[in-house]
């Protein structure tokens, strides 16, 4: 229809056709008709996949509404074999319980492997015994810091390479790497960038020391 038009345009010098003059043309006319007959059944088609999909819907509810109902029934005809079998234990035994003595049959037992256990032990005491024997006044901690202080602007030199190494996991997009080995030395490396920046915090605590009130 929009060719017809510029078609239309052509013929009368850029003359914009009117509204009667589209009723009075013929092809104009047939193009109108045949643009109407698509979008009815356009129109049919969108009421056909509406209707389809409300079919589906339907059908969805009421097989979820029968599972539920099945499993609700299951659940009672269950929770009755056990009220059934509590109470012929109460008629032979004499030992009934109430329903806070019922043992839950959802109940999940985690196993704990001696190997795990001494794998947290190490992964826990390790650290705080390194931590201690090297920044404390109980190990090392006096001679480490005499040592580093010995470096020039060692606190600059540590806290710029924690600097790079940040700088280098954001160009190579590191909180998107998937694999296992690259989670690994993603952790490896942000471990390193906390431990050099308290390390320069230390550092820098002789030439910037805290304000005291005079």
């Amino acid at each position: 229809m929009q060719a017809w038009e510029l078609i239309y345009e052509e013929k009368n010098d850029g003359l914009v056709p009117t509204h009667h003059d589209k009723k009075a043309d013929a092809t104009y006319c047939e193009l109108k008709a045949k643009a109407l007959a698509i979008e009815a059944s356009l129109k049919l088609c969108r009421a056909e996949v509406k209707a389809g999909r409300a079919a589906e819907d339907d059908a969805d509810r009421q097989a979820a509404r029968a599972e539920g109902e099945q499993r609700r029934a299951a659940r009672m005809n269950g929770s009755n074999g056990d009220d059934l079998g509590h109470h012929g234990q109460a008629m032979h035994g004499g030992d009934m319980q109430g329903v806070g003595g019922m043992e839950n049959l959802f109940e999940e037992h985690v196993r704990v492997s001696p190997w795990q256990v001494a794998t947290m032990a190490v992964a826990t005491v390790v650290p705080t015994i390194l931590f201690c024997g090297l920044f404390s006044f109980m190990g090392f901690g006096s001679l480490n810091f005499a040592v580093l202080k010995c470096f020039v602007n060692f606190y600059r030199s540590t806290a710029s390479f924690a600097v790079m190494i940040l700088l280098l996991l954001y160009l190579f997009d590191a909180s998107q790497w998937a694999a296992g080995p690259l989670q690994v030395l993603r952790s490896l490396l942000y471990t390193v960038v906390g431990l050099c920046l308290i390390l320069a915090l230390v550092m820098a605590a002789d030439d910037y020391p805290y304000p005291q009130a005079g």
